[in-house]
């Protein structure tokens, strides 16, 4: 089970495990940090028991101007998985930080946070990757799907950018809803998309917020100083409030 927390000021730390290069696991709380454009960042004096290979030295732009980080290869256990990953280590790194990289695994991004925003809430919802919604051959398998027990609640399209679809986008999101409403009539479909480069964004679209969700208007994820334009929390409302009826 994914273990998470808010802070004083609703920040939101994971806990997760640094890998040492001898298995040694280390928990940590890691604060997820949009700001920070890579994968990780921890301060050196963490850097001693784990015993990564080092890999160059790189000057980043941060808020207090340009800073040195020393780059290592690293390894991290998040939910289950390892990954291994570039780790930015520098000095005056107040906290493990997860980065924005992290979002441009889209599918396994909104699964994880939802995972986590499900288990904070207690909702008692099960969250499901690419799970069939039939038995039966060529049926729907959404990128993240909300179930309650057997009920289908909610099925959520996790995209980059739209890509083949940019001209067309909204036939093919009312096709794939007209799909779910065979399988469950009340079920809900939302499309999460990361950035509006190459196609324009959902514009004055009135289900923007409601089922439509741009995060980044014009940008990717690795640019800096970066705001979300439609944040995330506006779908966990809508999940929340489908599992409260």
């Amino acid at each position: 089970m994914i273990s998470g927390k808010f802070g004083d000021e609703d920040e939101l730390f994971f806990e997760i495990d640094l890998i040492a290069a001898d298995g040694l696991e280390i928990p940590v709380d890691a604060l997820f940090d949009t700001g920070f454009s890579w994968w990780l960042a921890i301060n050196n004096q963490d850097l001693e028991a784990l015993d990564w290979i080092y890999v160059e030295q790189q000057t980043m732009l941060t808020a207090q101007g340009d800073a040195e980080f020393d780059i290592y290869l690293g390894k991290v256990r998040m939910d289950g998985q390892d990954f291994d990953i570039p780790v930015h280590v520098g000095e005056g790194v107040p906290e493990v930080l997860l980065g924005r990289q992290w979002l441009k695994h889209r599918r396994e991004t909104v699964l994880f946070f939802l995972k986590l925003f499900n288990d904070l809430e207690n909702l008692g919802l099960k969250i499901a990757s690419e799970r069939p919604l039939q038995t039966k051959r060529n049926t729907i398998r959404p990128d993240v799907s909300v179930w309650r027990g057997d009920e289908l609640l909610a099925i959520i399209e996790c995209k980059t950018q739209l890509g083949w679809h940019r001209q067309n986008w909204d036939e093919h999101f009312q096709y794939r809803e007209h799909k779910l409403k065979e399988v469950s009539e009340n079920a809900k479909i939302f499309l999460v998309v990361m950035t509006s480069c190459n196609w324009g964004g959902f514009g004055n679209d009135s289900r923007v917020g409601e089922q439509l969700f741009c995060l980044l208007n014009e940008k990717w994820p690795t640019d800096d100083f970066l705001t979300l334009d439609s944040p995330i929390e506006q779908l966990f409302d809508k999940v929340r409030a489908i599992a409260c009826v």
